[in-house]
């Protein structure tokens, strides 16, 4: 699990957005606190966490019986997200 967290790490994903996205592919759709203790991170981190991910694509969530489910978005979004960010550092070095 730390080499997966590391090489998404190294695709520009924090430490704790590594390790949120990696459980919830892992046990799929869950609630939060399923979430912290599974992927080990604070809780006054997770809404923050999660926002990010939903933000760059890779997680959504749906609200069932009026409680909120984080999951991940279909793995190709991932790859999205590398090409994304891949195009924009691009972009960056031809304008410095």
């Amino acid at each position: 699990m730390i080499m997966k967290e590391k090489l998404l790490e190294e695709l520009g994903l924090t430490t704790n957005e590594s390790k949120v996205y990696l459980t919830l592919l892992r046990i799929g759709k869950s609630q939060t606190g399923q979430i912290i203790k599974k992927a080990k991170i604070s809780s006054g981190k997770i809404y923050e966490t999660l926002e990010k991910l939903i933000a760059k694509g890779l997680v959504q969530f749906v609200i069932e019986n009026n409680v909120k489910q984080f999951c991940t978005t279909d793995p190709k979004s991932l790859l999205s997200y590398m090409e994304d960010k891949k195009r924009s550092e691009e972009h960056t070095s031809e304008l410095q």
